[in-house]
């Protein structure tokens, strides 16, 4: 079999596209893409998928988080020393969530030549390292790794590396003995030592494409309910959310946000596909847009006529419908979480 794109997100379905219809153009055997079952409701994403041909096959993979598995790791410790710990978490836990999650998983990834996965962290990351499959690792999202910094995030790094590519433990994002390389859309200053980074521009994939092309991507996302507009003479703003912290929070972040920057605009709010707030109910002043499908078709097309949009987390340097781009950046949340929780997230330029 050919290659084969690991999704967890609408995002790394939008951004496999983008790698499959760039790849086709020299190599005329498609690839096989699989949508994880484990967070995201694609809903009907698969049929549309098969509709339009790209692939070869298109699989739903049943991926399950380890909270769901009948069998809990029966080497948990409460013992209070940190590094005690990791140490029983680097050498066991992760063997035990791949053996179980191995009882699920009904793809042969054995037989792939090519293996695409985004977020290695998750169990198909661990259950891979664990059977010996080489893959190439891709970050879960635009400049994922810039923001995420596992190296800040792993106290004793350097050791917990050796052991990982000895293929002892295991470390996501392209550390661990089986990821060939990571895949991110801009290297710079991204941390080398000890794993293959490979820069992919998701501008450039883009702009390979031809007309006809982003048509194909926009038809495939685009549900019909994402073009509902105000019928007044005011600009519009939109805003972009995160599942960032509790529902409480976030619901209270989001109309500080809406206080402090949309006073005189029309607002339309996009919810992340696994954001569970109920926007509708708490903003009803507000167009809240179907949220199952990645912002990024509106590059496309986009009837909303959008003068900014507002963001938290999410990095906007490849949406270009709007005429201004805000990133409020994570030390926002420091203002309605403990900062300690985000002490593992940098922001980015």
């Amino acid at each position: 079999m050919n290659r084969i794109y690991i999704c967890h997100t609408y995002y790394n379905v939008y951004v496999s596209i983008l790698k499959e219809l760039n790849g086709q153009k020299t190599d005329s055997q498609k690839g096989t893409i699989a949508l994880s079952l484990m967070s995201t409701d694609f809903k009907d994403l698969k049929s549309r998928l098969e509709k339009s041909s790209l692939f070869a096959e298109v699989f739903e993979l049943n991926e399950v988080h380890p909270r769901f598995f009948k069998e809990k790791f029966r080497y948990a410790t409460e013992a209070k020393n940190w590094l005690l710990r990791t140490i029983i978490d680097d050498l066991f836990a992760w063997r035990f969530t791949a053996k179980q999650e191995e009882r699920y998983l009904n793809i042969d990834f054995s037989v792939y030549r090519e293996i695409f996965v985004y977020c290695d962290a998750d169990p198909i990351g661990q259950y891979l390292n664990y059977k010996k499959i080489y893959y190439h690792a891709i970050e879960d999202g635009l400049d994922a790794c810039k923001i995420q910094d596992v190296k800040k995030n792993s106290r004793f790094f350097y050791i917990r590396l050796l052991l990982a590519r000895l293929g002892i433990v295991f470390i996501y994002d392209g550390y661990s003995k089986y990821a060939l390389d990571i895949e991110v859309n801009n290297s710079q200053g991204i941390n080398t030592f000890g794993r293959k980074v490979r820069e992919v521009s998701r501008k450039n994939l883009l702009d390979q494409l031809t007309n006809n092309e982003k048509q194909t991507i926009y038809d495939i996302f685009f549900l019909g309910n994402t073009n509902k507009k105000f019928n007044n003479n005011k600009k519009n703003i939109l805003i972009m959310t995160q599942p960032l912290c509790t529902k409480e929070k976030r619901i209270e972040m989001y109309r500080d946000i809406i206080k402090n920057h949309g006073n005189g605009y029309n607002i339309y709010i996009k919810p992340h596909p696994i954001d569970d707030g109920n926007y509708e109910k708490e903003f009803p002043e507000c167009i809240v847009l179907e949220r199952f499908f990645p912002v990024e078709i509106f590059n496309f097309k986009c009837e909303l006529d959008i003068e900014k949009i507002i963001t938290v987390y999410t990095v906007l340097n490849d949406l270009t419908f709007a005429k201004e781009k805000i990133r409020l950046g994570i030390g926002l949340l420091d203002s309605y979480e403990d900062p300690i929780l985000h002490n593992y997230v940098k922001d980015v330029e």
